[in-house]
């Protein structure tokens, strides 16, 4: 069997005079919408804007009639998880991916 080597991903961005101030990258699945990255401007960082970002990204899995927003994170990065926790994401899986490397795994239900 043949699998595409590339998965559609959508982009969202966050952009002021031409200048990238930050993004969210999603790959679509049936049901779901995995969050592939979400990265702000360090400047920028604590001022909303990956929140806003998040939310934009949950529109639009809700717009394509996906019920579950679906993510990955280093166990070692303890603000990524509570941000997300903050916005009603839950821990469902804990594993290691590479030697000494633990992934967070986490949902939230639309």
């Amino acid at each position: 069997m043949t699998r595409p080597c590339v998965r559609e991903q959508l982009f969202i961005l966050a952009e002021r005079d031409g200048a990238l101030l930050g993004l969210v990258q999603l790959v679509p699945d049936e049901s779901a919408m995995l969050i592939e990255n979400l990265a702000i401007h360090p400047d920028l960082q604590g001022m909303g804007l990956g929140g806003e970002l998040l939310r934009r990204a949950e529109e639009m899995a809700r717009s394509q009639e996906r019920h579950t927003m679906r993510l990955y994170t280093n166990s070692r990065f303890l603000e990524n998880i509570a941000f997300y926790a903050r916005r009603g994401y839950t821990e469902t899986a804990r594993r290691e991916l590479l030697p000494g490397s633990i992934a967070v795994f986490m949902a939230k239900q639309l």
